[in-house]
């Protein structure tokens, strides 16, 4: 990913003589508070006008505490369209300041982290107030929107934890605001009043950052679609394009356990909105299969390593849960929170009395005393394997699922800890009972941050 790539929209600078940076402050320290359109008209100048970095942050953190400040009077009156246009111009110069701040030697990643933070809780707030005018917003807005989640997530900030004193409460990551706004399209704004949406994006908050943004899955088909190359969420697409690399799929499936869980610092009307909220959100047919209720104890064995020593030996000690839901393609666990470490991406081998089952953790979502994870079951039989590079090296340990396919075939897939071999590498693998056979690990179909899976053929 570049510069060039990213096509960050920023007005073009004008070739005049800037003022200096103290005669700045002052102009904008004489302008009343309450002189939006004249602050407004201020942010889009001073994005025209050449400054130094930190010229440039510092008068936009001004503007950034006059915004807050006039947000907060505001918050019972009718949409105010100057602060729509404001918000627009601030987002705007923080990206500017983000030019800036990439085109140096070598940029902090804090500093990056708060940029793009501050960036995106500007174009959630013009998003909002676009939905709070009963206006679509337009395509430019959620394509900055998404360009700048996909730098985030290049470099790593998608999770830093920042705030801004905004009203509405804004989310306190730059993912969860980038959700908000998702969420808040996906609700049928329009019918919606402006105060209801005020109260919706707050009750939003909280937790929208505990959805998740995937990879377009071609064996789940269902939505809500983000179309990364420009344009808001959608419940449902007419075509789709495997092929399609600007396709990501919303898993809200944490989002919804905490949504339906009550909370002291909600109101009803909150309480409210989000029930209007989760029936439109579940018209996307999140999940692929029927799900049936149910309470029966299971035990969890998290990690490749002693699942492994599970199956070989039976002596790991385990999670005790409780199965909450089951379907055809996963399942739903209610543990005591307790300081668990249960991750999304990690592989589970879970037992509930005849079923074992290995899964990975595609989801989860924790209150103060419960721990709510979502298992997506791996099906097929589960063999241990050791991985050498030769015969004398270091054996690591591997699951080899083996999934019956129409016509008496085999579908084979190892999985092995992230990181612990290169790719297109040539290995040797050892099952038990079977003498070394020499294996090529292909290109890994699955990774994520503990394990990768790789198509095999045996």
């Amino acid at each position: 990913m570049n510069l060039q790539s990213l096509h960050l929209d920023v007005p073009e600078l004008l070739p005049h003589n800037p003022r200096p940076l103290n005669e700045w402050v002052e102009y904008l320290q004489a302008m009343p508070e309450q002189d939006d359109r004249s602050l407004a008209r201020v942010t889009h100048e001073l994005n025209q006008t050449p400054l130094n970095l930190l010229e440039r942050q510092r008068l936009l953190q001004n503007l950034t505490d006059r915004f807050a400040k006039r947000g907060h009077q505001l918050v019972d009156r009718p949409p105010n369209e100057t602060l729509l246009d404001w918000s627009e111009h601030l987002a705007s110069g923080y990206k500017r300041l983000l030019l800036q701040i990439l085109q140096g030697r070598q940029p902090s990643q804090a500093h990056l982290a708060w940029c793009l933070f501050m960036i995106m809780q500007y174009l959630v707030q013009a998003i909002l107030r676009h939905l709070q005018r009963y206006q679509e917003p337009h395509e430019n807005l959620w394509r900055d929107c998404h360009l700048i989640y996909l730098l985030a997530e290049h470099h790593g900030c998608l999770d830093e934890p920042l705030s801004v004193p905004f009203a509405p409460t804004p989310a306190s990551s730059l993912r969860g605001a980038y959700q908000q706004a998702l969420l808040l399209a996906l609700s049928s704004p329009f019918h919606l009043s402006s105060h209801e949406l005020h109260e919706l994006f707050t009750a939003l908050a909280p937790f929208a950052g505990q959805a998740r943004l995937e990879q377009f899955n071609p064996l789940n088909r269902s939505g809500p679609w983000i179309d990364m190359g420009g344009k808001g969420p959608t419940r449902q697409l007419q075509e789709i394009d495997p092929e399609d690399q600007t396709l990501r799929q919303l898993n809200l499936a944490a989002a919804l356990v905490a949504a339906r869980q009550s909370s002291p610092l909600r109101s009803e009307e909150q309480n409210r909105l989000l029930e209007h909220a989760v029936k439109h959100w579940q018209n996307s047919e999140q999940r692929e299969h029927e799900r049936h209720e149910r309470e029966a104890p299971c035990s969890l064995i998290m990690g490749l390593t002693a699942i492994y020593s599970q199956i070989t030996q039976g002596s790991m000690p385990s999670l005790e849960g409780v199965l909450c839901d089951t379907s055809p393609g996963g399942a739903r666990i209610r543990l005591t929170a307790n300081g668990l470490h249960l991750p999304v991406g990690q592989l589970v081998w879970m037992q509930s009395g005849s079923l074992r089952v290995l899964t990975l953790v595609q989801w989860r979502h924790q209150d103060d005393s419960t721990l709510h994870v979502g298992l997506r079951y791996l099906k097929g039989s589960v063999r241990p394997a050791l991985i050498r590079r030769t015969p004398e090296t270091r054996a690591h340990h591997a699951l080899l699922l083996s999934t019956p396919q129409p016509g008496q075939n085999w579908e084979h897939s190892l999985w092995l800890g992230a990181g612990e071999f290169t790719l297109q590498e040539d290995v040797l693998i050892e099952l038990e009972g079977k003498n070394h056979q020499n294996i090529h690990l292909a290109t890994p179909s699955h990774t994520t941050r503990w394990v990768s899976r790789h198509p095999l053929t045996l």
